[in-house]
């Protein structure tokens, strides 16, 4: 085992004194140091048949054979030993050239990369930059933020139990045409309720109706009757009479094409006309001043009591002549 060994530490050596015997022949022969051209040849021709064949070149480092082939001789057919000694300074001179080559390739190829790098680290900064202007750029200004708003929570409100009896779809509200067939009260008192003129009581306007003021006159009205007990009243706002009819104003008399009705002195100043006035906005919806035919077609509620009171809806309607009509069906 350490005979193996041997050779093969030998071996080792043998190959790397080749290759600096061939690399720096002048410096080794002149230290006296490396193998003689006789001693790499007795190495490279294993079975010593004085004829370096392939199979045995190719055994060789790359750079050996490379020199080989640079000095003419085909490394698969292989070459003499007479050939090899003759060729020895040739490929000591190629093997040299190489190394050298090698070597300024190494040093050119390590400048470059790190000018490569130093371009590519360059660049990556540039484009960084760019990229980081770009979005300041789209981003703009900070905008301060706004404070979160605080939900509001949700606020459900019941039909009065007075009204119950009054709500027949049970949908929560007192429509125009329950309150007429129930017969719980006047027209004028269900708009005195219907604060917002849409034709429905909601259970807000009905809990307001319930909180009379104290300085204002009421008047009671029925809202069903429960079994055991007698009918419960609920007392709505009725709003208070003229102070003194001084105060008052003429309305111009509607002419006989709009209604049938005779002229009638309203105090146009009263709560009861304000209403009427409101009303009569509501219904202008182009706000030209007066009520075109079209317009009462969006009208449900009022248009069959101005019919039924006889008025002619085929003509403009002023809130001169709205006004008196609008009082007497309500008071009706």
């Amino acid at each position: 085992m350490m005979s193996a060994m041997n050779r093969g530490i030998a071996r080792v050596l043998l190959v790397g004194g080749i290759v600096s015997v061939l690399a720096e022949p002048t410096l080794a022969q002149f230290r006296g140091g490396g193998p003689s051209p006789e001693r790499i040849v007795g190495f490279i021709d294993r079975n010593q048949d004085g004829h370096i064949d392939g199979e045995e070149l190719r055994r060789m480092p790359g750079p050996f054979r490379e020199a080989l082939e640079d000095a003419g001789v085909d490394t698969r057919r292989g070459i003499s030993r007479e050939q090899f000694l003759r060729e020895a300074p040739r490929l000591m001179e190629s093997m040299r050239r190489r190394m050298e080559e090698s070597r300024e390739r190494g040093g050119d190829r390590g400048r470059d990369d790190d000018r490569d790098r130093r371009d590519g680290r360059d660049r990556d900064d540039r484009d960084r930059d760019g990229r980081d202007r770009d979005d300041d750029r789209r981003r703009g200004p900070e905008r301060p933020q706004r404070p979160a708003r605080k939900q509001r929570e949700p606020v459900t409100l019941t039909i009065p139990e007075q009204f119950s009896t009054i709500d027949q779809d049970v949908d929560g509200q007192v429509a125009f045409y329950e309150w007429r067939q129930t017969q719980h009260g006047t027209i004028s008192q269900f708009m005195a309720i219907d604060r917002n003129g849409d034709g429905f009581l909601t259970p807000f306007e009905l809990k307001l109706s319930l909180e009379q003021p104290a300085d204002a006159p009421a008047t009671p009205i029925a809202a069903g009757t429960q079994p055991g007990s007698g009918p419960p009243q609920v007392t709505i706002p009725r709003p208070t009479a003229p102070a003194a009819v001084a105060a008052t104003r003429t309305a111009p008399s509607p002419p006989s094409s709009t209604a049938t009705s005779s002229p009638t002195e309203v105090d146009m100043e009263s709560p009861e006309a304000a209403r009427a006035k409101y009303t009569f906005r509501l219904l202008d919806r182009n706000r030209d001043g007066s009520i075109a035919p079209e317009e009462w077609q969006r009208s449900r509620r009022l248009r069959p009591l101005f019919e039924e009171a006889g008025t002619d809806l085929s003509q403009p309607m002023t809130v001169e002549q709205f006004v008196p009509i609008y009082l007497k069906v309500n008071n009706s």
